[in-house]
This record gives C-alpha cells, structure tokens and sequence, in this order.
C-alpha cells in the first residue's frame, strides 16, 4: 500500500539534533503525540524537520536549504547531483529538473553566492534531490518541492528577485564530494499548502541502534614527538596536496585554504558536531591499511572528530571515526585504519560543530596506504 505523507504543524525552533526522539515512543521530544496516518497505519515516531517558510530573506533560506541535506542523511554533492535527475520519473511529478553540478551546491551551500538567492531551478532540483536520497517515491516528490517554491518566490518577491529566476543551472568543475552522517535515516512529510499559505511541514525520524552507534572515543595517546617520522607507504593525500580540495558545508564556517594548511573559523551556533563540517574526497581500497597523519591547533581547548566514510547512501560506511582533542599546542597525530569498502567517493572529514566560536588549524595532512596491503 502506497505510504500517505503525514502533515504536522511546525513551531518553535528548529536545530539539528534537538528534540530526537527516543527509539519507539513515538514522540517529537517533547512529549506530544504524533499526528495519525489518515489511512489508519500507526505513524512512526515524529521529528520537526526543516520549514523553508521560517527564512525572512536569501541567507534565511539557505541555511534551511542546508538543515534539509542534513535531514535527509546529508548525502555527498556529486550523489545529490543524480539524485536529482530521478526526479520527474513517476507519473505525479513535475518536468524534468535542471542538472546540479557539485561546484554549484558546494557554492550555495556555503553562502558564497549570497545576497541573492539560488535559482528556482536549483532549488527544485537540489530539494528535490534530498527527497529521492531518502527514499521519498518518485511520483511523491514533487509535492515535497512545492512548500520550497512557494518559500522562495516569497523571499524572492520582498528581495525584487524575478520570481521567475529559474535559467539553467549552469555546469562548472566538479568539487569534492561531501560526507554523509550515516547514522541518521530520515523520512520526509510532505507539507500541504492552501491558498499559497503553508499549512505545515515535517520529517519523520526513524533511528535504531545501528544508525546512531555511541561517540567516537577520545585519543589520549601522546602527541608525536618533533622530528618522528610519518607512516610510510604509497601517498593518497600529500603534505603539500591542495588545500583548496577542501570543502565546508556551512555558512557557518569561513575557511581559508593554504598550500599545506587550512583553518576553519567557527560561528558557532550549532547543537550538534557534525552540523558543521570540513572535508574532501578520497579514493579507497576495501581491506587495504592506512594511515592518516596531520598536526592539529585550536584557539581554544576543543575535541574534534574525524571521520573516514563512503559518501555513497544508505550505508555511508565509514572506516575510521574517532575524536581527539585539540588546543593551543600543536599536536602530531597519527590514526590508522583499515577501508570497509572501495569507493571512488570516500571522504574525510572533520566534524567541528556543537560549539561556541573558535578556530581549528590543519596542516602538513598525509594518508598514505600501507605497505603490503
């Protein structure tokens, strides 16, 4: 039986992480008791999702442009990017969207185009691609894109935007893919609007054991001493590759790239570590051994997490995830890993949200595979 989208009222704030229901009561967070399915299923449990309705201007709407990634399991640019041409395959949906290409969504993202606002084609395709990464069915998708449209030709009219900026989205060189938080699944509510005025928008949360495994554990181990030498082996990321391969996912986040360093200054503001993000593209070998090294410094005592994960949904399988702490003092660390699966889209990133404003500075990176593997 076809699933009917739930509609909920959105109110109070929305945050990333906040208010996450606990596995089977069914509740939002706060108590309240989920709306009912109007075919009689029982619903699963509730989660307010993002509400593009909430945006008073171009940076408003883009920030709910980025908590919507997030919900649906913040899949990587390039995989967003075909996401969005399923789009238009069901015999409900809208016309065949615009083609997004990563460089486009990484700018967007970050706030880099702002003050004005996305095209229209790019914000059908780009919501309507978080609708397909979490698994919204096709011909359903286009009444998921509608409460967005609707959001931005509102935005766009107080703005003097044309509400009909919807040319072509204009292809530019491909940008890292970005990571993906896989221990989070999310089933999106569609929202139902009345007279162009929106009745509500939700998501549904779903979250076993294995989507939301425990914390990282802290490093403790002793900072390498000055003069030790890296882990050797065959170079996947150099000490001196580009830093201008790294990627942020926030506006939150101002990051300025060197030729072997780069340094991310936080606004802060975010409930959760990885609601804000740094990271770039790597490829990996199931079962080969590496190792990743880089020096690490903050403006303040922080701990930060790394990850090593496939970007590809639903696994998002990762091979490394742990936290370390990072302060004033530069600190050499080394984590070694074995890869969980070959991808051409794997990632590493650094998760830095959940904090008030500081500074993270990495430099001198290297991974390298191990010989023998």
């Amino acid at each position: 039986m076809r699933q009917t989208w739930l509609m909920a009222t959105v109110s109070g704030p929305i945050h990333p992480g906040e208010g996450t229901p606990r596995a089977g009561d069914g509740s939002p967070g706060s108590g309240a008791e989920p709306p009912r399915s109007t075919e009689g299923a029982a619903p699963p449990e509730e989660f307010v999702g993002p509400d593009p309705t909430r945006a008073q201007d171009p940076a408003g709407f883009v920030d709910q442009l980025n908590r919507l990634r997030v919900w649906a399991g913040q899949p990587s640019f390039r995989a967003l990017c075909r996401f969005a041409e399923r789009r238009g395959r069901g015999p409900n949906a809208g016309p065949r969207p615009e083609p997004l290409a990563p460089s486009t969504v990484q700018e967007v993202l970050a706030g880099k185009r702002l003050p004005r606002l996305p095209k229209l084609a790019f914000v059908e395709s780009f919501v309507a691609a978080c609708l397909v990464a979490h698994g919204v069915p096709d011909d359903e998708v286009e009444a998921g894109v509608e409460p967005w449209r609707t959001a931005w030709r509102a935005i766009a009219e107080q703005s003097n935007e044309p509400p009909t900026a919807a040319g072509p989205v204009v292809e530019s060189p491909a940008a890292t893919p970005v990571v993906a938080p896989p221990w989070r699944r999310w089933s999106l509510v569609v929202a139902a609007f009345t007279a162009g005025v929106v009745v509500g928008a939700a998501v549904t949360y779903r979250m076993s054991g294995d989507d939301a495994p425990a914390a990282p554990r802290v490093v403790v181990r002793p900072c390498a001493s000055a003069g030790a030498p890296d882990p050797t082996g065959v170079e996947v990321i150099g000490p001196r590759d580009s830093a201008g391969k790294w990627w942020v996912n926030s506006p939150r986040v101002a990051l300025t790239a060197g030729e072997a360093e780069w340094r991310a200054e936080v606004q802060g503001n975010t409930v959760n570590p990885w609601d804000l993000l740094v990271g770039r593209g790597v490829t990996l070998v199931n079962r080969r051994h590496y190792a990743l090294t880089f020096t690490a410094t903050a403006t303040v005592d922080v701990t930060v997490r790394v990850r090593v994960q496939d970007s590809e949904p639903p696994d998002f399988r990762h091979s490394l995830y742990e936290a370390f702490h990072a302060g004033p003092v530069p600190c050499r660390r080394t984590f070694e890993f074995t890869a969980a699966k070959s991808s051409e889209v794997s990632e590493v990133t650094f998760q830095i949200g959940g904090r008030d404003i500081y500074a993270l500075s990495v430099r001198d990176l290297t991974l390298v595979s191990r010989p023998g593997t």
